[in-house]
């Protein structure tokens, strides 16, 4: 089962949004995400162990120049960020198997938590645990359906946010940082609402166009992954779209 097309609805009251974004109350855009089923649990390691090759071989592809693309941040868009597309990730993470592989190197003490259940609804959740090296924890996440990719971003720490049983002092702000490289703004004409800073657009600038009293113009390459901007009745690329 693929990854399905979302619009999570960023609630802009919280304390990560500065005030000039909370004078709307909602913004909407989307993203991708997955589906739900509980699971039982288990006991685990309390650290990562990155010394294991599939743990190795994820954070080297996670920062390799291949795997990663460039998108703008800020309201100018004059900052760079970089990003993992969903097309990127869920190659990565081609079947089941792939989650396994990395589920039996995080060294879980009883039985493995679901693969195929993580893969269809938590495959970009356990991507930023991974990144941020807290994988294990994902054990955590499968326990409440809030937690699944459909629900990202969280803008504010959501209900049943586990707490780290390692070093990482919050987890939730090293996952709130991290999540954003993975979500990347989807362009389509349903956006509306300012967009939060920490968006990352997928297109990068060109160079400069031309330039008037108070605009400039601005050549862009936009991700062709995330553009519905020359295509509005062309349906998202990751599943049916959703107001």
């Amino acid at each position: 089962m693929g990854l399905h097309c979302l619009s999570p609805v960023i609630n802009l009251a919280s304390p990560h949004i500065p005030p000039h974004i909370k004078r709307s109350p909602f913004i909407r855009f989307q993203l991708t995400g997955c589906e739900p089923s509980p699971q039982g649990s288990l006991e685990m390691n309390e650290s990562q162990p990155d010394h294991h090759p599939p743990v190795q071989r994820f954070l080297a592809w996670e920062a390799s120049p291949h795997t990663l693309r460039t998108g703008t941040i800020g309201p100018k868009n004059e900052d760079t960020k970089p990003y993992i597309s969903c097309t990127t990730l869920n190659a990565y993470f081609g079947s089941p198997a792939a989650v396994k592989d990395l589920l039996e190197a995080l060294n879980f003490t009883d039985r493995l938590p679901d693969a195929d259940f993580i893969w269809r609804n938590y495959r970009r959740s356990f991507a930023i645990l991974l990144s941020i090296h807290e994988g294990p924890m994902i054990q955590q996440f499968i326990e409440f359906s809030n937690l699944q990719d459909k629900s990202l971003p969280f803008a504010e720490q959501p209900a049943n946010f586990p707490q780290s049983s390692s070093n990482q002092a919050n987890l939730f702000s090293a996952f709130y940082e991290r999540q954003w490289r993975y979500l990347p703004l989807e362009l389509n004409y349903k956006m509306r609402g300012p967009i939060p800073p920490n968006v990352i657009i997928p297109f990068r600038v060109k160079g400069r166009v031309g330039r008037g009293r108070s605009a400039k113009v601005d050549k862009i390459e936009v991700d062709e992954d995330y553009n519905l901007l020359g295509h509005p009745v062309r349906p998202s690329l990751f599943g049916p779209s959703h107001p």
